[in-house]
């Protein structure tokens, strides 16, 4: 008899969905470059894309939804419904010419859900964090007539993405989008402490709730070799090539501005005891998110070997917020990544059947500080383990890497990243059979 688990599934949306909205809402591991633009942008791979470097515009795994490309939705199978939730444990060193400071931090990755609709529609829909900002930064200075005087920046937030994407097969060419929402709320905050007497110290806070519309679309192609020669191949080879576009948006922001003076203070937490308001404004306005596009090759070789190339164009240079353009430079990434499968039907080993992954990535990020513009490249390492019995998948992925400098007073940022995801495939809509 083929159990039916739609109260399980049921189950697990909603517990999963209210562990989901606190994790989102955790911080993220601290980084000063968090204070720039909209802060870190999240991966939108999966812990099995992350394993080949994030590789992922022209994947189609039929076990796995591929977020990167709306297109992939269509490779689900015929009655399956797969589930997909990843947690992963960020890892930082920073350091400069002076010192160094570690930080960790373990979080919700993504919670997503995929089915097809007929044989030529699939869709998928999910949560995932967008981006993070967590940062504090403290800088000293000394001011004609003031004297010495301590800035100290903070900030804490993101925006969280939920979308609803649909894909449609028309004979090799599978055409995707999705349609999603971005939302959350941005604080920063900045104090000024005077060493001068009888002068007061000054704070300012910047409450920002972002909320828009945003859209991906996407486009893979298909083409499978299974004879040379007239002569059948024993194991056939597919090529997929794949495109996406982000198309740019323009998010609503809801600003509150507030500055006081203080004297009295505490700086472990740092605690103000306010004087006078200086200042109290409320204004509205808008976050404009730029385009970007990347196109990607597969070649599968008998679903034993896979190995591929991702190229991604972001401009952020165009991005602006409340009609200021920031300081931030065009973002690109090469991606390139392989995946191991030695006897995907074996019945004699068990690690036979298991995805062995590796993957490396460059990338030009969109930070642009003291005229230069910072790198950040990253190893990864990757491991699928099938769980037959539960039609699962347990994905686990490794990656290191490095971004920024220490070179013009800069920080250096020494990565690690641990994910751990799980996917889960039932088989819906069939009837009860009985023997």
């Amino acid at each position: 008899m083929l159990r039916n688990n739609y109260s399980n599934y049921l189950l697990a949306v909603l517990l999963l969905s209210v562990i989901s909205s606190s994790c989102f809402a955790q911080t993220s591991v601290s980084s000063p470059y968090s204070r720039y633009g909209l802060g870190n942008i999240s991966e939108t791979a999966f812990q099995s894309n992350s394993g080949m470097g994030g590789l992922a515009m022209a994947l189609r795994n039929p076990e796995s939804i591929n977020l990167s490309n709306p297109a992939s939705y269509t490779s689900f199978k015929r009655n399956s419904f797969v589930f997909e939730i990843g947690v992963q444990t960020d890892g930082l060193q920073l350091t400069n010419t002076d010192t160094s400071q570690s930080t960790y931090n373990t979080s919700l990755s993504y919670l997503s859900f995929g089915f097809p609709v007929t044989k030529f529609w699939g869709s998928a829909f999910g949560l995932r964090p967008f981006s993070t900002i967590n940062y504090m930064v403290t800088d000293e200075q000394t001011l004609a007539n003031i004297g010495d005087v301590s800035y100290m920046y903070e900030g804490t937030g993101g925006i969280n993405e939920v979308y609803w994407g649909n894909a449609f097969r028309i004979g090799s060419f599978s055409v995707g989008a999705n349609v999603s929402y971005l939302f959350g709320p941005l604080s920063k905050t900045r104090s000024e402490i005077f060493t001068l007497a009888n002068t007061f110290h000054y704070y300012t806070s910047e409450q920002t709730n972002i909320g828009g519309a945003y859209l991906k679309g996407g486009v893979q192609y298909e083409y499978v070799i299974d004879t040379v020669g007239g002569a059948a191949l024993k194991n056939k080879v597919t090529i997929i090539a794949g495109v996406i576009m982000d198309a740019g948006a323009s998010l609503r922001g809801r600003r509150t501005t507030v500055g006081v003076t203080f004297d009295d203070y505490l700086l472990d937490p740092f605690l103000i005891l306010p004087k006078d308001t200086v200042l109290n404004v409320t204004d509205t306005g808008t976050l404009f998110l730029p385009g970007g596009y990347g196109f990607g090759l597969n070649i599968d070789f008998g679903n034993k070997l896979l190995v591929g190339f991702d190229y991604y164009s972001r401009n952020w240079s165009e991005f602006k917020s409340f009609d200021i353009q920031d300081s931030l430079g065009d973002y690109t990434k090469v991606v390139v990544g392989a995946q191991f499968t030695p006897d995907p039907k074996s019945t004699s080993s068990y690690f036979k059947t298991a995805q062995y992954r590796i993957g490396y990535h460059q990338e030009n990020t969109y930070l642009m500080l003291s005229g230069q513009q910072l790198n950040k490249s990253g190893m990864s390492f990757g491991l699928g383990l099938p769980l037959k019995r539960i039609q699962s998948t347990l994905n686990l992925a490794f990656e290191f890497g490095t971004r920024g400098t220490t070179d013009n007073s800069l920080l250096k940022e020494n990565y690690w990243i641990a994910g751990f995801g799980i996917t889960l495939i039932d088989i819906w809509f069939l009837k009860r059979k009985y023997n």
